[in-house]
């Protein structure tokens, strides 16, 4: 308790009067969203033309396990959408990871989507 303000005790005065409120940060909120969004519409329209269907993106958020592509790291970005092949989309698709290991139970009773239906599963996806 001796060592006063520069140790953070000014942080359970009440008032905060000796509280300093910390600089922002060089990436501001609209920075980030711009960023989000688009690797969002890239990751969609990757996506779309290697023809990963619900299956697919439900065992990519497992893989990377996530809830919402906005949560995947800035640094594995690129190289996730460089990964996704046609190949790769087949067992994605399938549950399984790319040592063909299934990880998600599939219906089987599901039918793959069409296109337009891809496009509404991805927006649900990406909660866009």
């Amino acid at each position: 308790m001796t060592f006063g303000n520069p140790f953070g005790l000014a942080l359970y005065d009440k008032r905060m009067v000796n509280v300093e409120h910390a600089p922002p940060s060089e990436i501001q909120v609209s920075d980030v969203d711009k960023l989000n969004k688009g690797f969002i519409e890239q990751l969609t329209e990757k996506m779309e033309s290697v023809g990963i269907d619900k299956n697919g993106v439900r065992t990519l958020k497992r893989i990377l396990n996530v809830t919402d592509f906005q949560e995947v790291q800035l640094k594995i970005r690129p190289k996730l959408l460089e990964n996704l092949t046609a190949e790769y989309a087949k067992k994605l698709n399938l549950g399984q990871n790319s040592r063909g290991d299934q990880i998600v139970d599939i219906n089987v009773s599901v039918d793959t989507p069409s296109i337009s239906d891809l496009r509404a599963a991805t927006k649900d996806a990406f909660n866009v």
